[in-house]
């Protein structure tokens, strides 16, 4: 069911690049958080296969057409020009962030908080069971700052260019799990405003279902964040 056969229940302005909605269930409701995430690969798999091979394709057949507009009349200057600007254009398009459809959902049903990506189940927990939720850079981000100046690079690596949403589950948050990835540099810890939307729907469910509820959650059971 889509997002507009749901009911929207953050104001606008509240969030603002972020939106949560409700849907009522004949056995319960869900809850789904939804925005827009920048990611450095847009796809994995059978798909990242096929953007490889069209930037392959891309690669092979540039000099080709640039070949050809030299052989119609065009200055070779030109046509080599040209070859360099698709490349340029190439190398952008590929290496940017992709912005990508993410939806976070609290299924009170069944208990369980989902992340998906444009659709798709990618993490699936028990909300209950999350403990704490913190905004942290990438966990490799030092260890590739580090590498990157021993090897005197200065271009940043991509892990220094993200930061992530941390879900601590478990007894004392004893699994941790990374529920988000952001391309963001500078960083300006723009995730958090998904941590607080998340926060602020766990606090309805315990409002609408009630603490007692087997698979009830909310702030007040999440500890402050990890130092």
């Amino acid at each position: 069911m889509s997002e507009q056969e749901s009911r929207r229940i953050d104001k606008p302005g509240d969030f603002p690049t972020v939106e949560v909605y409700e849907r009522t269930e004949p056995t319960g409701k869900v809850y789904r958080i939804v925005f827009k995430n920048l990611e450095f690969e847009e796809e994995k798999g059978l798909m990242g296969c096929l953007y490889t091979l069209a930037w392959v394709l891309t690669f092979v057949t540039l000099p080709i057409i640039s070949l050809w507009i030299g052989s119609i009349g065009v200055p070779g200057l030109l046509a080599l020009l040209f070859c360099i600007g698709g490349y340029i254009v190439l190398f952008k398009k590929f290496s940017a962030p992709w912005s990508i459809d993410r939806t976070i959902e609290f299924d009170t049903r069944t208990g369980a908080l989902r992340v998906l990506r444009k659709g798709r189940v990618e993490i699936e927990r028990p909300y209950k069971r999350l403990v704490n939720l913190t905004v942290e850079d990438h966990p490799d981000a030092e260890f590739k700052r580090s590498d990157r100046q021993q090897r005197g690079e200065k271009n940043l690596k991509i892990e220094e260019k993200q930061h992530c949403l941390i879900g601590w589950f478990g007894e004392g948050g004893a699994e941790q799990v990374i529920l988000l990835y952001r391309a963001e540099w500078p960083c300006r810890n723009s995730l958090f405003e998904v941590q607080q939307a998340i926060m602020w729907t766990l606090q309805k469910i315990t409002e609408s279902i009630g603490p007692d509820d087997p698979f009830s959650a909310g702030p007040d059971t999440m500890k402050p964040p990890l130092d």
